[in-house]
Parts: C-alpha cells; sequence; structure tokens
C-alpha cells in the first residue's frame, strides 16, 4: 500500500486523492453484471493501472530523492515535474479504483497490486521514455476494451469510461513525447493491441502478483527488443525471446531433431521465424528473420533465440508505438487477431 492508502484508501483518504488528481472517481451507476469477456478486458485494465500506480510512484520518489539519474529534466524544473507526476500519480490511482469499483459491483474479483514491479530505466529520461511506450500501449488496449463492451449489453455502459481515459491518457502522452524532444502526437490513429498482447507484454515488468490467477489470460513467451531500428542506419531491428524447448519450430539448414544449445544456427543464417509488426489500424507487415550475429561475440542464454529482422520503417509509415510479433507463420495476416493466433511469441515495444 501507498503512504496515501491505495489501493484501498478510507474515505478521507480518497478525497485527498481525488484533489491531488484534480477530479473524482466517477459516482454514476455501475454495472451489477458483466459477461466473462467483459470481465476479463476490465480485469487487464485494473492490473494495468496497478502497474502505472507503481511506475509514477517510482518517477515521484526517484525525483524527490535525487536518486541517481533523476536531476536533469529536459528544461523542466524540479517542482513542476513532481508537480507533473504527483498528479498523474493520483490519476493513475483514480483509475485503478474506478476499475475495481466496476469489478466489485458485477460481483468479479477484483485485482491487487502485484508484489513487485521493475522497469527498465535508470534517469528521468527513460522513465518518461517508458511511460509514454506504456501509456501508447495502454491507448491501443483500450481499443480492444471499447470493443468488447460495446458487444454487451451489460458491459456497454462502460464505453463512455473508457473514451474519457482514452483523452485522459493521450493527454499524458503529449507531455511524455515534448519531454523527449517530438511533436506531442505520434500517429493519425493510435497503433492497435488487444488484452492478450497487453497481458503478455506486461509480464516483463512484474512478479509476485496474486490476482494473474483470477485473469483468464494464458501469458505467452515476451520479446526483448535488444537493439531498435534507427533511421539513421540501415533500418533492422534485433529480437530475442525463448523458443519452446519441447517442440522448437525447425530452423532452416538444420535437421529438426538436432539440439539447437548445443548446435545453434550459424550467425546469419536464414530461419524459419517472421516477425510480424503492429502498427496503427494498418493490416499487420510480416517480414523473414535471421539469426542475428551477437555483438562482442556474446551468447544467447540458453533457450534463448536472438534473431534479425528489417524493419520498414518508410515504406510502411511504422512511427510510433510498433508492436513486434515473432512467429513462423510468413503471413500476409488480415487482421491483428490473425497475427497473435499465428506468433510464439510477443509483443516487444
Amino acid at each position: 500500500p501507498l503512504a496515501d492508502g491505495f489501493p484501498t484508501p478510507n474515505p478521507a483518504q480518497l478525497a485527498k486523492i481525488e484533489e491531488t488528481a484534480m477530479g473524482t472517481v466517477p459516482n454514476g451507476p455501475l454495472p451489477k453484471k458483466l459477461d466473462p469477456d467483459s470481465i476479463t478486458a476490465l480485469q487487464l485494465v485494473a492490473f494495468n493501472e496497478m502497474m502505472e500506480v507503481a511506475l509514477f510512484n517510482s518517477l515521484v520518489t526517484n525525483i524527490t530523492t535525487n536518486a541517481k539519474g533523476y536531476s536533469d529534466f529536459q528544461g523542466e524544473t524540479k517542482d513542476y515535474v513532481l508537480k507533473v507526476f504527483k498528479t498523474v500519480l493520483a490519476q493513475e490511482e483514480i483509475h485503478a479504483i474506478s476499475a475495481n469499483a466496476a469489478l466489485k459491483s458485477a460481483g468479479a474479483p477484483t485485482i491487487a497490486p502485484c508484489g513487485s514491479y521493475h522497469f527498465p530505466a535508470t534517469t528521468f529520461e527513460e522513465g518518461v521514455l517508458f511511460a509514454d511506450e506504456v501509456t501508447a500501449l495502454v491507448l491501443g488496449v483500450l481499443q480492444d476494451v471499447a470493443s468488447t463492451f460495446a458487444k454487451s449489453d451489460d458491459a456497454r455502459g462502460l464505453v463512455g469510461l473508457v473514451a474519457s481515459v482514452v483523452g485522459q491518457e493521450g493527454e499524458q502522452r503529449g507531455y511524455y513525447r515534448r519531454v523527449g524532444k517530438h511533436v506531442p502526437s505520434s500517429l493519425p490513429f493510435g497503433t492497435q493491441a488487444n488484452v492478450q498482447l497487453a497481458w503478455n507484454a506486461l509480464q516483463q515488468f512484474v512478479s509476485d502478483c496474486p490476482s494473474a490467477k483470477d485473469i483468464k489470460l494464458k501469458a505467452g513467451e515476451p520479446v526483448t527488443v535488444v537493439f531498435p531500428p534507427k533511421e539513421s542506419v540501415t533500418a533492422t531491428t534485433v529480437l530475442s525471446f525463448k523458443a519452446n524447448t519441447t517442440n522448437p519450430p525447425p530452423l532452416a539448414g538444420t535437421d529438426k531433431n538436432q539440439d539447437k544449445n548445443k548446435h545453434p544456427p550459424a550467425p546469419g543464417a536464414s530461419s524459419s521465424y517472421f516477425v510480424t509488426y503492429i502498427n496503427q489500424l494498418n493490416t499487420p507487415v510480416t517480414v523473414p528473420a535471421k539469426i542475428n550475429n551477437p555483438p562482442h561475440g556474446a551468447k544467447p542464454a540458453p533457450g534463448t533465440v536472438e534473431i534479425m529482422a528489417p524493419f520498414p520503417l518508410h515504406e510502411h509509415k511504422l512511427n510510433g508505438l510498433t508492436l513486434a510479433l515473432v512467429g513462423t507463420q510468413k503471413g500476409p495476416f488480415a487482421t491483428l487477431e490473425d497475427a497473435v493466433k499465428g506468433s510464439v511469441a510477443g509483443p516487444g515495444l
């Protein structure tokens, strides 16, 4: 629990959270029942909001305590960035409290915070960049959540709540991108995602989550973006993921029964893997992957495959958030859902 009583503040504590958030928990009617898909979607929202609370609480703590790496605020004053992130923290607490209130009203299991969160940031700039990536993912999955709610008579009243959160999270992203010296809006249409992709992505940053058992989603293998693509060089990306060690897809040019940990394919060799990129609201883009030559002679961990794939940035205008899925099917995939079904790992952000 946080010092302000979150995630279960008493009325006085909630009033203080609302004051900092500059707004309140919605006081309109909540659903009395929800269908299974809507429950899963709402639980995923609450699970993500818990992680966002932890992320912004860590940012506020690091800024407040003058932690190493948290003294350069990209031209802003310490007082200003503290005000920004204390406000955002309180707003995310309100989001989480509201999602759990709807679940409780519908008689569904509510979501508790995880025991541990770990974020890939050691500086203020990295922390804000990660916040931007997470928020972009949230905006993508809320598209799927709204569609799920709209299909159900019982959940349809929550569509407006989701649309309101989309606008609020979009306001946040504008500031985060400004800190990174980018234009506030990244794309004409935000990159789509779905609850399964979001669930997979979040597993990289959490552990010891008591509520995971209540969410009817199966976690897939994560993908780590080892080297993101850069405009200044040939556009490629390097990804790593854990292969299915019991029945791994055969790599081109190898015996399918070969132990791939003892006899790994040669760097630069073709593979049976493909990378599919999800960007904006466009159809997925799939490209073939090659086994990467690890830098400085480093070797991936046992059971881990490291691949290199083209990143057609300019050809497909892959700006803003792009999700990378790894699979053994070359596509083409007509929809996001088809690409997810055809993948063995992902997404990488």
